[in-house]
């Protein structure tokens, strides 16, 4: 019966390699490679060999592969084809016996990464350490009790441990500790870990309460003006003299990279010529909180009037040597001599992350590791690929060693490959056989057919002979010359009726191509007959029974609007019907310039409304507008400009064909939903004005100067289109519809007089208090919505100057805080100074009577209790709590209904 083999084969006589002799490593086929075999001491080679001498079942499992480096086994090979390479090339003189071994085993092992540390601990802790490292040393020393008491047990007369010696050790491990902390410079934010921004200055430069510059002598908190994307806003008066703003100190580091940024508008500004007086920087701080030089990151050269906008920065800038802290500075400096100026959202942040100095040596490690890896999968990779899946050695392996003369039929396989490769190349050639015939014959048929190919497969034009028959090109070239005629009569001026410009014939011939394509926009023409629709129905809902008209586009091309509805100018004409789509645009001929086409109606009253629906466009950089509170002879009121991806509001004047559009009360960019197809809507309360685009209101603003006329002789509305000739000609968006009506806000059907509505935006909470019930502290209120045929007194606390006797129907909504958390919201009235009711729930209304010149304004109350027991008697008693601070979005809304 066979006998099992050691190593898993079937019993049996003794296998041997293909040469006959056995035993021989795999790969060693003969004698002669024998030597190459056995010489390759490496620790690569000694781990291949290891591998091979393990079963295939092993090399198949994730766990038992022996060249996998995180296997069990692959552990195990790794280990000792390491050590066998290390004792394999050891000074000879160094193994003398078995007794060398262990010693060249320890060797080994410290020389491994990261393994070598573990040995060094070991020895701390068996107190055979004898090395210089402090850490070791303390441990060697903390170790020293428990290594006394094991020799004591052990009958070993070591004398016990003294006090001493065992503080010695654990004050030797503190100090390494602290020596190595120390190499740290401070606590590592999280802005050095990862490319996170973190406010350094801990959101004070949001100015959300009156408190954010109270104890500043040359800023104001703007109870008034919101900030430029959140929160509040401060401002200064300009005099001539510098103003500064510094927030509290804040750590740094040498090499730490900071960035900033800061918004700032100003009105009625005047400043010195390049001294760009506004400015935004850091003010340094050395090590005991001595101020260094300012070092100033960004300014503008402020005039006139400006909306809010950033302050440009210049980069990152790194601390340099010495500074131990840095405030974030506002400046208006000397150079600004009148004008109001302010500042809102600034921050300041790190950006660099951990220098990589710290982590070297991890870095180090991972790259040796690494090199480890990559070396010993390149070496097994560069021996499986010689192996198929069968086990069998591709031919690749030996085709070098195989000669000529042992393959039948290979020596004319080469004469006649040198032969096509003669035929391929010109020469003269007498074929051997017929398949070089076949391919001389067919070389010779091609012959100089090919050489006027390009690289890339083609042809040129110059090689082309001959005509194609017209019947073959008739309709494309007809469709060229149409495309042709109409791009010179377009850049020659002369164009007429419905030929049209440059633009019109390129997108004629666009539309013919999207129809051979089976496309057209019949569907974006349905999108804007809906929008068409919506515009409608909104306008005759926000009449609150005022005025409301409605207008939709459609003709034939340069038919004239009608005169009954519209004016149009600054010249009679300028605005007609343009294009197959039917909407209004410039009228063919014109210059450049704006143009405008007003309806011949007015409003009713000073809250109006004014939308219109965009076509299409030939370049989206240009405006169309929509106007509204316009003159009769809209030479000035209020604009809505549009163009893509942007909206603006202000005001505008025009004299004949010169236009002036003031600066921005707001503008918004980034909008993608103004596009063609979009509803754009301007409406105005007061002298507040909104935009709203498909509905959803994007853009807000307050007249606070005034600048805008109200009143009977300001009730006129309009739309213009834009014409422009940077090389060619453009127009504007083209406009699809225009709808008119009075305004008023939501729960429209009564009127807006003796009206109002105030709100609070931000959602921070207010401490204030602890209080039972009080009127609202100032500041709490930031935004006046609308304020009709009433006076607001006061802002901040909501206080409303009655301007007409009647019954009032008010109410009010907040949230607010208590010991115990968010609380049950109630409100009270106030009514020139003295509380009149008492709780009220949030959101719920109170009628009451005012006569002319009351103030009234809102206040909180808490209602909330507790229940307590007395721990003498048992019995149990109710007591109030107290309102601590107010938060959320606030409002306070009144009109008088009787």
């Amino acid at each position: 019966m066979p006998q099992a083999h050691p190593e898993g084969i079937s019993g049996g006589t003794a296998l041997t390699t293909p040469g006959g002799v056995p035993n021989l490593p795999v790969g060693a086929l003969t004698v002669e490679s024998l030597a190459e075999k056995l010489q390759d001491l490496t620790p690569a080679a000694m781990r291949s060999r290891a591998a091979e001498r393990m079963p295939n079942t092993f090399h198949g499992s994730t766990g038992g592969d022996p060249l996998q480096d995180l296997s069990p086994f692959g552990i195990l090979t790794k280990l000792f084809a390491g050590f066998n390479s290390h004792v394999a090339n050891a000074d000879p003189n160094d193994i003398q016996g078995p007794e060398d071994l262990p010693g060249l085993l320890l060797d080994f092992i410290e020389s491994l990464p990261v393994v070598g540390q573990f040995v060094g601990l070991a020895e701390a802790i068996m107190g055979t350490y004898d090395g210089d490292d402090e850490t070791l040393l303390a441990i060697q020393q903390i170790f020293m009790p428990i290594r006394r008491l094991l020799q004591l047990a052990s009958g070993q007369d070591v004398g016990w441990p003294t006090l001493p010696e065992i503080e010695a050790g654990w004050s030797d491990l503190f100090t390494a500790i602290g020596n190595a902390v120390s190499k740290f410079p401070g606590v590592i934010a999280i802005s050095r870990i990862a490319n996170i921004i973190q406010d350094l200055i801990n959101g004070a430069g949001e100015f959300l309460t009156a408190e954010s510059v109270t104890d500043n002598p040359y800023f104001d908190w703007d109870s008034v003006t919101p900030g430029f994307i959140s929160g509040g806003s401060i401002r200064a008066t300009a005099n001539g003299t510098q103003q500064v703003l510094r927030t509290e100190p804040f750590e740094v580091f040498e090499g730490q990279t900071l960035e900033l940024r800061a918004a700032s508008q100003w009105t009625g500004a005047s400043a010195t010529a390049g001294s760009n007086p506004v400015k935004v920087g850091f003010t340094p701080f050395d090590a005991s909180g001595n101020p260094l030089a300012d070092v100033i990151r960004g300014f503008l050269q402020p005039s006139g009037d400006h909306g809010w906008q950033w302050v440009p920065v210049a980069d990152k800038w790194p601390v340099p040597s010495g500074v131990k802290y840095v405030s974030q500075l506002l400046i208006l400096d000397a150079g600004a001599t009148a004008g109001t100026f302010r500042f809102s959202n600034a921050s300041a942040w790190a950006s660099n992350l951990l220098d990589l100095n710290l982590v070297k040596d991890l870095r180090q490690m991972v790259d040796a590791i690494g090199g480890v890896v990559n070396s010993e999968a390149a070496n097994i990779e560069a021996r499986l690929q010689a192996i198929t899946a069968d086990g069998k050695i591709t031919a690749s392996e030996i085709a070098g060693l195989i000669q000529q003369a042992q393959v039948s039929g290979l020596a004319i396989m080469q004469t006649v490959i040198n032969q096509i490769l003669d035929i391929l190349n010109g020469n003269i050639v007498t074929p051997i056989n017929s398949l070089v015939q076949g391919v001389k014959d067919w070389f010779g048929l091609n012959q100089n057919k090919t050489q006027k190919l390009t690289s890339g497969g083609g042809i040129s034009v110059a090689d082309v002979t001959g005509n194609f028959g017209m019947n073959r090109v008739a309709d494309l070239v007809d469709n060229l010359g149409d495309m042709l005629t109409g791009v010179k009569t377009g850049a020659d001026g002369t164009a007429t009726g419905t030929t049209g410009t440059i633009g019109e014939q390129i997108d004629q011939a666009k539309e013919s191509l999207l129809s051979l394509l089976g496309l057209s926009r019949d569907a974006l023409k349905s999108a804007i007959a809906a929008q068409t629709t919506l515009q409608e129905q909104e306008t005759e809902q926000n009449t609150g029974g005022g005025n409301s008209y409605s207008f939709t586009f459609s003709g034939a091309d340069g038919a004239a609007l009608n005169s009954t509805d519209w004016t149009t100018g600054p010249t009679a004409g300028d605005v007609t019907i343009r294009g197959d789509s039917g909407y209004a645009g410039v009228k063919n001929g014109n210059p450049d310039g704006h143009f405008f086409a007003s309806p011949n109606y007015t409003y009713a009253t000073d809250g109006q409304s004014a939308s219109f629906v965009l076509g299409d466009t030939q370049n989206g950089n240009y405006y169309s507008g929509v106007y509204i509170r316009c003159d009769s002879g809209r030479t000035q009121g209020a604009y809505c400009l549009a163009k893509e991806g942007e909206i603006r509001i202000g005001k505008f004047t025009r004299s004949g064909t010169s236009w002036s559009f003031s600066t921005p009360l707001t503008l918004q960019t980034g909008l993608s939903a103004v596009k063609q197809g979009a509803r754009i809507e301007i409406r105005c309360s007061g002298n507040n004005y909104f935009v709203r685009v498909n509905g959803r209101q994007i853009l807000s603003a307050t007249d606070a100067g005034n600048t805008i006329s109200i009143g009977a002789a300001y009730r006129y509305s309009m739309f213009s289109v834009q014409r422009a000739s940077p090389f060619f000609t453009y127009d504007s968006y083209r406009i699809a519809a225009f709808a008119m009506s009075d305004y008023t806000s939501a729960g429209a059907g009564f009127s807006m007089s003796n009206s109002w509505s105030i709100r609070r935006d931000s959602t921070a909470d207010v401490t204030y208090g602890p209080y039972s019930s009080g009127a609202f502290p100032s500041g709490f209120f930031t935004f006046n919505d609308y304020t009709t045929d009433v006076t607001l007194d006061d802002l901040g606390t909501a206080r409303i100057e009655i301007a007409t006797t009647g019954l009032y129907r008010i109410s009010t909504t907040y949230r607010s805080v208590t010991a115990k958390g968010t609380s049950v919201p109630y409100w009270v009235v106030y009514k020139n100074g003295t509380r009149i009711t008492g709780a009220i729930p949030s959101g719920c209304p109170f009628e009451i009577p005012l006569v002319a010149g009351d103030i009234v304004q809102p206040g909180f109350i808490a209602v909330d209790y507790d229940v307590r027991s007395d721990g003498s008697t048992g019995s149990e008693r109710v007591v109030s709590r107290s309102i601590t601070a107010l938060s959320g979005i606030a409002t306070f809304d009144g009109r008088r209904i009787a």
